[in-house]
């Protein structure tokens, strides 16, 4: 491979990661907006965005790892996928019998899914910028986790809008991380 096809190969990788950053900060954005308004209004819009979210955190894990090397190069990102897809499962089933496990199930999956995030932050820190916001994201993931457990004991149960302010921090660190690369970016171009 020639200079010209590394350095082409590496710009094409980091205009994909901010893309990434700034879809997955929309997405997050349209949920919430959904959650707060139709999902607060109808029971059965409320249940299809609990099951679409770790779901779609699934599906973005798993296009980003292919994106990036393969789920083999990727083992936080596959781990997540894995993780996300049986936490949309646990979702279904927690449906059936009450919020408080819903949101049992969301707290279990902030945990694994921060620490997972975090850990793929991590590995990316000295070839992508912006990871400083995913590294605060998979930590306030799994903080958010243990609190959303604890919110799922108590006996006043729980709403869609719990998740939503949690969703709402994800889309937030996702939009940071997206605007400093395209700064960085744009500095470098600068430069």
């Amino acid at each position: 491979m020639t200079h010209y096809q590394t350095t082409v190969a590496s710009r094409e990788k980091e205009q994909w990661l901010t893309r990434y950053y700034f879809t997955r900060a929309g997405f997050s954005a349209v949920w919430v907006a959904a959650a707060l308004t139709v999902g607060q209004q109808s029971a059965s819009i409320a249940a299809a965005l609990l099951i679409i979210y770790p779901a779609w955190d699934a599906a973005a894990n798993f296009v980003d790892a292919s994106r990036n090397g393969g789920l083999g190069n990727n083992r936080t990102q596959a781990i997540n996928v894995a993780v996300s897809s049986v936490m949309t499962v646990a979702v279904v089933v927690a449906l059936t019998m009450s919020m408080n496990w819903v949101l049992g199930a969301f707290g279990l999956w902030a945990i694994f899914s921060g620490v997972l995030q975090l850990g793929t932050a991590l590995r990316r820190w000295r070839t992508s910028g912006g990871q400083w916001a995913m590294i605060l994201s998979g930590g306030q993931s799994a903080v958010a986790g243990v609190f959303f457990i604890a919110q799922a004991r108590m006996p006043e149960p729980p709403s869609i809008a719990n998740i939503a302010g949690y969703a709402g921090l994800g889309a937030f660190y996702f939009l940071v991380s997206a605007v400093w690369r395209s700064a960085s970016h744009m500095r470098r171009k600068t430069a």
